[in-house]
């Protein structure tokens, strides 16, 4: 059972708030994880490299922007939507199209975001793990240069 018509209004509003709220945190997480990262890597390589980090995040976003509406599109022409729908005035979907409309919206989406949140899941950088780079790279940073002596 898929609800439609106004029965589908209050599940497509509370999948579209759920979804403000992941993306709300998604940008704020993944700049931040970009950081630990580029921290990490200067922990273990001894250079920074944070514009590779964020280059690559950036890259992500517009591929991943890019690849989802060509999906969308791809989505709407197999549930068949109506091209010439929003050149009808007071036209409805057909009941099977708005059945595959909130198929297509709802529940295809969040499956997406359950499997990268799996994938995300091995993140290796905790806290502590963050705390013990920060406090490596202080330490690094702090001590005298090698070759300079008093």
């Amino acid at each position: 059972y898929a609800p439609v018509g106004q029965a589908a209004l209050a599940p497509m509003q509370l999948n579209s708030f759920v979804a403000g709220i992941g993306i709300g945190l998604v940008s704020v997480a993944y700049p931040s994880m970009m950081a630990d990262a580029a921290d990490e890597h200067e922990h273990l390589f001894g250079r920074r490299r944070e514009g590779i980090y964020f280059a690559g995040l950036g890259f992500a976003n517009k591929a991943a922007v890019g690849i989802g509406v060509l999906l969308a599109g791809v989505a709407l022409d197999l549930i068949r939507f109506p091209r010439d729908i929003g050149q009808i005035a007071g036209a409805v979907l057909p009941h099977e199209v708005q059945v595959r409309l909130v198929m297509v919206w709802g529940p295809i989406p969040a499956v997406i975001a359950v499997a990268s949140m799996v994938i995300f899941a091995s993140y290796g950088i905790t806290r502590a793990r963050h705390a013990a780079i920060a406090a490596a790279l202080r330490a690094r940073a702090s001590a005298p240069a090698p070759g300079l002596g008093a």
